[in-house]
C-alpha cells in the first residue's frame, strides 16, 4: 500500500483578479501543519514544474515546512504534509478537469487522504473592474483575455450552481460572502477541516500581483479594502459597460451573489456604449506609454461613433 504523503490535497480554481489568493493566503494560514503552496500551475502538466517555478520560486512554491526543497519535490521526493495547496487561474473547466491517471497523478503530487476543488468565484461586477483597471495601466491582459473573462466567469458560475459537473470534490467559496461574513468563515474553516478561521484575514496577499487598486497599502488592514465597489470607478466607462451588458451575467450573478447595491445604474439605456473593440494583442507599456495607449483607445471609439451615430442609440 501506498503510504499516504498529503492529509489534504486542495485545488484551487479562479479567475484573475477574484481574490482567490487571499483566499489561498487565509486557507494555508490556517492549516495548522506543514504547508505547501503552488502558484498558477498548469493544467494537463505536474504541478511540481521545476523550470516554471524557477521562473518566480518566491511566489510559485511556498512552504512553511523546514528543509523542503522545489528540486526534491519535483524530483518526486514528496515528504508529508497537512496540506498541498495548488491553483488553476483563469483556465477553461475542461482543461482543469481533464483525466489524468490516477498512478501518473500520485507519481506528480503523492498520495492524499483527501482532496478539496475550491471554486473561489467573486461577483463578475468588481472582478471586471479589477481586471479593466490592470488592462488600463497598459502593463498586462488584453482586450481578448476580457472579454474571455466574461464567458469563463459564466462557466465557472453555472459549475458552482450544479448545472455542470466537471470538479469532482467542488466547494465553492463565494468571494463577496467570505470578505465580509466572519460566520461563513467558521463554516468554510469547519468543512475544510482547517485549525481555525482566524489568522491570515488582514494580510494582503503576496503570491499574486497584490490588488490591482491598492497594491500592498493596506497590508495588515485588508478588511478596509473596497474590493466590493470596484465597478464605481467604471460606471461611465463605455469599455466596461460593454463587458457586464450581458443578461445571462447578471441572472447568474443575482442567483450566486445577488446584484451588488446600485449596480442596477449599468442597465441605464443612458448609458453610451461604443460599439466592440478588437481583440488586441497585449503591448508593453514600455512601447507605448500609458498615456498613449488610452489616448490612442478612446480616439478609436470617438471615430467609431463619428461614423455611425447609430452605434450608441
Amino acid at each position: 500500500m501506498t503510504d499516504t504523503v498529503n492529509e489534504h490535497e486542495m485545488r484551487v480554481v479562479a479567475l484573475k483578479r477574484s481574490g482567490h489568493h487571499a483566499i489561498i493566503q487565509w486557507v494555508y494560514a490556517n492549516v495548522g501543519g506543514g504547508s505547501l503552496f503552488l502558484n498558477q500551475c498548469r493544467p494537463g502538466v505536474n504541478p511540481f514544474d521545476l523550470k516554471h517555478i524557477a521562473k518566480k520560486p518566491g511566489r510559485r512554491f511556498v512552504s512553511n515546512i523546514e528543509g523542503i526543497t522545489p528540486e526534491q519535490s519535483c524530483a518526486g521526493q514528496h515528504g508529508s504534509k497537512s496540506a498541498l495547496i495548488y491553483n488553476y487561474e483563469h483556465h477553461c473547466l475542461e482543461e482543469i478537469a481533464a483525466p489524468i491517471p490516477e498512478q501518473i497523478r500520485q507519481k506528480w503530487v503523492g498520495v492524499s487522504a483527501r482532496q478539496t476543488d475550491i471554486l473561489a468565484l467573486r461577483d463578475p461586477f468588481n472582478n471586471l473592474a479589477s481586471l479593466l483597471k490592470v488592462y488600463y495601466s497598459g502593463t498586462k491582459y488584453s482586450v481578448r483575455l476580457l472579454h474571455r473573462s466574461v464567458e469563463l466567469w459564466k462557466q465557472y458560475a453555472h459549475e458552482a450552481l450544479g448545472h455542470t459537473d466537471f470538479l469532482a470534490h467542488r466547494l465553492t467559496i463565494n468571494y463577496n460572502r467570505w470578505f465580509v461574513d466572519e460566520t461563513y468563515k467558521i463554516e468554510l474553516a469547519r468543512r475544510l477541516e482547517l485549525s481555525g478561521a482566524e489568522a491570515g484575514q488582514q494580510e494582503v496577499a503576496k503570491w499574486g500581483s497584490t490588488s490591482s487598486f491598492d497594491g500592498t497599502r493596506l497590508d495588515g488592514q485588508a478588511a478596509q479594502m473596497k474590493v466590493l465597489e470596484r465597478w464605481q470607478h467604471f460606471a461611465d466607462d463605455p469599455f466596461y459597460l460593454r463587458l457586464v451588458r450581458d443578461e445571462e451575467l447578471w441572472e447568474l450573478c443575482e442567483m450566486i451573489h445577488g446584484l451588488p447595491a446600485g449596480v442596477e445604474r449599468l442597465r441605464s439605456q443612458n448609458y453610451i456604449v461604443v460599439p466592440e473593440m478588437p481583440a488586441t494583442a497585449w503591448v508593453p507599456s514600455l512601447l507605448l506609454g500609458k498615456g498613449r495607449q488610452l489616448r490612442n483607445r478612446w480616439k478609436q471609439w470617438r471615430e467609431v461613433t463619428a461614423a455611425d451615430p447609430s452605434a450608441t442609440d
